[in-house]
């Protein structure tokens, strides 16, 4: 059993806006217009839509870039306190051993040197 042979059809387009649907028929430049015009929205959209991803990848690496900026910024802080308690733990062991001397008369046992 063979298949009916095609028929020709033509593109309808459904215009609900203006009135009941009506059915259109489009001479073929005409469609080929329309055509290109979709091509072109298509090409349109992907356009912005690289754009959009683009914007997204920039805000995704400024947002690393201002982490990354203060967690360097409390490294500095840290490393800044750890240097001035240090300063202070030796200020204090330098006291100690200026209060030894005066009260006993000797510095107190030492490990080294």
């Amino acid at each position: 059993m063979a298949s009916p042979p095609l028929r020709q059809r033509a593109v309808t387009f459904v215009d609900e806006v203006q009135g009941p649907p009506e059915r259109v028929r489009l001479a073929p430049t005409e469609l080929f217009r329309q055509m290109q015009d979709t091509l072109k929205t298509y090409e349109d959209v992907d356009a912005a839509d690289v754009e959009l991803q683009q914007l997204q990848h920039a805000r995704a690496i400024a947002a690393v870039q201002r982490e990354a900026h203060r967690i360097a910024q409390k490294l500095d802080q840290t490393a800044s306190a750890e240097a001035q308690l240090q300063l202070i733990a030796q200020t204090q062991a330098e006291i100690y051993l200026l209060a030894s001397e005066q009260c006993f008369g000797k510095p107190p046992y030492r490990t080294s040197g």
